[in-house]
């Protein structure tokens, strides 16, 4: 399984022999899809952030390097 069909918890069950209960799997597969729908909405602040994390290094990097000279 993959794709918001997968989630650990199924495998860790499935690994101890315990036995599912009869909403689990779509619960989670509901649970897959919010917490991915969140992820892609966040993407965007999050790629902004690393962007301006790297910007100041280089910043950083280059007034360094011009006291060092």
């Amino acid at each position: 399984m993959c794709g918001c069909q997968y989630h650990w918890i199924l495998d860790i069950l499935e690994w101890m022999c315990l036995p599912l209960v009869q909403n689990i799997p779509s619960i989670l597969k509901k649970l897959n899809a919010g917490s991915f729908l969140q992820y892609k909405a966040r993407r965007p602040m999050l790629l902004k952030q690393v962007r301006s994390f790297i910007g100041e290094s280089v910043k950083s990097l280059n007034i360094k390097a011009g006291n060092c000279l």
